[in-house]
């Protein structure tokens, strides 16, 4: 069986090594620090789930929804957005 890919998207590295730590025996667990890294992660990879923070400094997480939305190998692919 194939382990899933998550990838978090938090600019907060608390946050980050806490929802590792929560993912851990889920699958393997990708962190990128901004909307645009993970975006460009995205654009190379496909993931099994997105962990999403909503507050980030230049790119939101509601512009990382809407960029996600419109690339086709990420239109389906399932986003927790979370928000401190």
């Amino acid at each position: 069986m194939n382990k899933a890919e998550i990838l978090i998207i938090d600019d907060d590295i608390i946050f980050r090594m806490a929802l590792k730590a929560m993912a851990n025996g889920l699958g393997e667990v990708i962190e990128t620090e901004s909307g645009e890294a993970g975006l460009a992660y995205l654009q190379l990879h496909n993931v099994d789930l997105i962990l999403l923070d909503l507050v980030m400094p230049t790119m939101s997480g509601f512009d990382v929804l809407h960029a996600i939305s419109r690339q086709s190998n990420t239109a389906g692919t399932p986003v927790l957005v979370l928000s401190a």
